[in-house]
């Protein structure tokens, strides 16, 4: 009576032996890609583990298939469904590492948009950025936040707004500039360059505003050190701190007379889309 010889078996103890180390090589492999998932926790790292599980998975088949466990319908079914497995999983792995990759692109981009537009417009404020650049708030919040922990960019917060400044600029700029992006401010810095000094009567006056209005920006540019008063016999005089290293630094980021415009007409429609409300 013929005796039923197992898939193999002919072939003897080298394939055994191949078998084991295989399976002891695919065993490592997923050890290395389960650390490496914990520590990275993502998609990807997940599939290529499951990818190399599917490996051992084979290897495991193999060995049961040498010793007569699976007939040889069953091995070779069972490790063909293991190919498509295994290859399923380490597409779906690299379509997932694609994707985020691009993500990472997309985010890189917005983000050296946003440092570029800091560079170019220093003092600008948060809601400038989230306008001027059509960006949602959280996603600017987002970015901006990454480039002042990388040092990028700098912050400073003043009467209730929050400016940016690349790392270039010294305390003393970041105030001035901060201030200069006030459109009231930056006329009073503007008739006092333009005149060297001048009574505060003659500055509210040039610049259309009430006393009390000129008095409130006048407290931040004196604390911020940017204009001083001085006595005149019984007269106040207002009069730049610094005006040559105003001069120089204005005359950087001076915006153009159609920005002028823009800037009132925005501020116009806002003050009427708010009344709107």
């Amino acid at each position: 009576m013929a005796v039923a010889v197992p898939c193999h078996a002919a072939t003897g103890a080298p394939l055994s032996v191949t078998i084991s180390i295989a399976a002891l090589a695919a065993g490592v492999l997923v050890a290395l890609g389960l650390a490496a998932f914990s520590r990275r926790r993502s998609r990807s790292y997940l599939l290529v583990t499951l990818a190399l599980a599917a490996l051992l998975a084979q290897e495991v088949v193999g060995g049961l298939a040498l010793t007569g466990a699976l007939d040889d319908g069953t091995h070779h079914l069972v490790e063909h469904a293991l190919d498509v497995v295994l290859a399923g999983l380490v597409l779906a792995a690299v379509l997932f590492a694609r994707r985020r990759q691009e993500r990472r692109g997309n985010m890189s981009q917005t983000r050296t948009r946003l440092r570029d537009h800091i560079e170019a417009n220093p003092g600008v404020h948060f809601n400038e950025l989230v306008r001027t650049l059509d960006l949602a708030p959280g996603q600017v919040q987002y970015h901006v936040r990454r480039l002042l922990r990388s040092d990028a960019v700098v912050s400073e917060s003043l009467y209730g707004r929050t400016h940016y400044f690349s790392p270039a600029f010294d305390e003393w700029e970041r105030g001035v500039l901060a201030l200069f992006r006030r459109e009231t401010a930056r006329d009073v810095l503007g008739h006092l360059l333009e005149h060297g000094s001048a009574r505060p009567a003659e500055v509210a006056d040039a610049v259309g505003i009430a006393r009390s209005t000129l008095e409130w920006h006048l407290d931040h540019l004196t604390e911020q050190d940017v204009v001083r008063k001085r006595r005149d016999g019984n007269r106040v005089v207002l009069e730049l701190r610094r005006p040559e290293a105003t001069r120089e630094l204005l005359a950087e980021v001076s915006p153009s007379l159609p920005g002028r415009f823009v800037d009132r007409f925005t501020r116009l429609v806002d003050s009427l889309l708010e009344e709107a409300d």
